[in-house]
């Protein structure tokens, strides 16, 4: 016997395990994949704020062993100035020899009769991807755009040096890597940056700030996150932290001349020299302008490179930039009870950031290196 249940805080090693054999180590080690499943790190995902209103994590059994999972959380999000709740899943993960059994479908299926309104996945690889068509999800590969840029080429290159030649043999050549290398790699890889532009100031972000302006920024957008609610802001800040205790957070307003905020940034600082952007919100007047002043505010921790989302609307924004575009391989898919809800994904009239989608639920990454 078997069938889908809803997953419990029991169930950490038997997912962990899973995780394993279906997703790999994914640069993490045995025990800290296994960590992430331990009851403090899973009760992040079972109970979470808005638990009551979307489907829970499930499980599929066959003859009592779990042969498949998916997390689940849900949050609001504003479509067409109404509050209504989207679940976000995450790590769908079968068994291979358990794939004909159709668990994934099954797992799917069982998210989406939840009580949220619509369900969204933004990471899906290929058979996850069969598996959400299967379930009714809707692909959409626009959404799954992802830019990235070498901030330190030198340092990086050096860094890779390191771990192929060994210590010993990068101190032989220190004198090249210090002075040749950086101005040949700068110009070869990544241009210099812009100046920053004039009339902008960067400074700490606060929730008040985000408060004040609300999604005011996000006018061309019919779908985006809540943004005017304090508690919930400090919720989702809260799990950031929680969740990446390893990482430093890079969380910076812009701000005009007449000290109005215009655009906002939130950037998880890893702990392998690379910077990844999470969350970026801009008045479409000044979006370039905003994304040039996130570039400078990451060259200035001296991470060796950044990447993050890059939306429909962003995407000529960042041109002559030095960012190289490309395809993620997983694609963001939807499921909707509300069309309407779809018909935003498919105008690219949709703003939904990392924060809304897979990075609150990354269970290794909790883990601290």
């Amino acid at each position: 016997m078997g069938g889908v249940r809803e997953l419990n805080i029991d169930d950490g090693p038997a997912l962990a395990q899973l995780h394993l054999e279906v997703f790999g180590r994914g640069g993490a080690t045995e025990d800290q994949v296994r960590q992430a499943y331990s009851p403090p790190l899973l009760s992040m995902i079972l109970d979470h704020q808005y638990a009551d209103h979307a489907a829970p994590s499930m499980v599929f059994e066959d003859q009592g062993d779990v042969v498949g999972f998916v997390l689940n959380i849900c949050r609001p999000v504003m479509l067409d100035g109404e509050r209504i709740w989207v679940a976000t899943t995450s790590h769908l993960a079968v068994r291979d020899g358990s794939r004909s059994s159709l668990a994934g479908i099954h797992l799917l299926r069982a998210i989406t009769d939840g009580p949220q309104d619509a369900t969204y996945i933004d990471r899906s690889n290929s058979s996850g991807r069969k598996a959400a068509e299967a379930a009714g999800f809707v692909p959409f590969p626009a959404y799954s755009l992802r830019w990235t840029r070498r901030m330190q080429p030198a340092a990086e290159l050096s860094k890779r040096l390191a771990r192929k030649a060994g210590a010993p043999s990068l101190r032989r050549i220190e004198p090249l890597v210090d002075t040749v290398m950086p101005a040949l790699v700068r110009n070869r890889l990544s241009p210099e940056l812009p100046e920053r532009p004039a009339g902008l100031t960067s400074r700490e972000l606060t929730i008040e700030n985000v408060v004040e302006v609300g999604s005011s920024l996000l006018w061309s957008a019919d779908l985006h996150p809540v943004f005017d609610d304090g508690v919930h802001l400090k919720h989702e800040w809260d799990l950031l932290e929680r969740t990446y205790p390893n990482c430093d957070l890079l969380r910076r307003g812009l701000f005009s001349k007449r000290g109005d905020l215009v655009a906002w940034y939130i950037v998880l600082l890893r702990t392998d020299d690379r910077a990844e952007v999470v969350q970026f919100v801009a008045n479409k007047a000044v979006q370039r302008m905003a994304f040039i002043h996130l570039l400078h505010d990451i060259a200035d921790t001296e991470h060796i490179s950044a990447a993050g989302r890059l939306p429909p609307n962003l995407f000529y924004d960042v041109e002559g930039l030095g960012c190289v575009v490309t395809t993620n391989s997983a694609t963001v898919a939807v499921h909707a009870k509300n069309p309407r809800v779809l018909e935003t994904f498919r105008q690219g009239r949709s703003w939904l950031t990392s924060m809304e989608g897979e990075t609150l639920i990354n269970p290794v990454w909790a883990v601290p290196k």
